[in-house]
């Protein structure tokens, strides 16, 4: 069974190769805004001024530590948020795809279970896919070690050895993987209705993905004059979000005044106090259960189409 899931995971890395591409390329834009902009600091005697005179003494002492350990966390959170984009169309196209251009056919000829060609996809959304996201991190890492910290080096007071920070970083790629995993769990009713859909549609998969949650709630508006179902939704979303905005970024939400500055809390992301929300237990059940459902379509859906 194992072994069949490894081969089933990776027939999904290479059959959606925009799981990785589209991180790597996030990456890349990223070290290149990056560099850019340090090297014009650089080139310019007054930004240099400027840096030594406001950003070195800062960086002294657990500074630069702390700088290190920011700068991680918010790339992960920058190439995580690109990951989502690319498996909301991923998990979507995971069942709907193969009766579509009737690769089902050939998968179902193997002794591959339904059940664990559902999971490997699973899988592949909530713990493969946050993966690639930290090799692409630590990758990005080296190359700043490489590239960027010489150049800042070089051209302020910073030392090079400055950059060279393992502890924040390994403790930053360790907290976002767990973030990443819990954020995916968190997610899971919207994966789970997804693979749903993915799995019963025959046609138009992306419009059956929104048009029913937009007919319950524009629906309850007319009868109701309320967004209590819509309310629900976004809250389970951005919940996530707002608690990096609050912890991790100093800011707090207050529907009355709006956002207002505090201070900086090392907090994490999500943390393991999500799991005492009820919102998260609630929410993993209907997942579990819309992938049920998701299954037990595939498995006895005779037509491919």
């Amino acid at each position: 069974m194992i072994r069949q899931l490894q081969t089933l995971i990776r027939r999904e890395l290479w059959e959606h190769k925009a799981l990785w591409i589209a991180p790597v390329v996030t990456a890349a834009l990223l070290w290149v805004a990056t560099f850019w902009a340090l090297a014009s600091m650089v080139a310019s005697p007054e930004g240099v001024s400027a840096f030594n005179e406001h950003a070195v003494p800062e960086l002294a002492g657990e500074g630069a530590s702390q700088m290190a350990h920011g700068m991680v966390r918010a790339g992960i959170a920058l190439l995580y948020l690109v990951t989502l984009v690319v498996l909301f169309f991923y998990v979507l196209d995971s069942l709907y795809g193969e009766r579509k251009d009737r690769s089902i056919l050939f998968w179902r000829s193997l002794p591959v279970s339904d059940t664990l060609t559902v999971i490997s996809k699973v899988v592949v959304a909530l713990l493969v896919a946050p993966l690639i996201v930290i090799a692409i991190a630590l990758i990005l890492e080296l190359l700043d070690l490489v590239t960027t910290a010489p150049l800042m080096a070089l051209g302020t007071d910073l030392g090079y050895w400055d950059f060279l920070q393992p502890g924040a970083v390994i403790m930053a790629l360790l907290e976002s993987l767990r973030d990443m995993w819990l954020l995916g769990l968190w997610y899971l009713p919207f994966f789970g209705w997804l693979f749903l859909v993915s799995a019963w549609a025959r046609k138009a998969a992306f419009l059956w993905a929104l048009l029913p949650p937009m007919g319950v709630a524009l629906a309850e508006y007319l009868l109701f004059r309320s967004i209590h179902f819509l309310s629900l939704i976004g809250e389970q979303f951005a919940l996530p979000f707002k608690n990096m905005a609050e912890n991790q970024f100093g800011f707090r939400f207050d529907t009355d005044r709006g956002v207002s500055e505090i201070q900086t809390s090392t907090a994490e992301l999500t943390g393991l106090s999500g799991l005492a929300e009820p919102a998260f237990w609630v929410g993993l059940a209907l997942g579990i259960g819309m992938l049920a459902v998701a299954v037990a379509i595939r498995r006895y859906r005779g037509e491919t189409t």
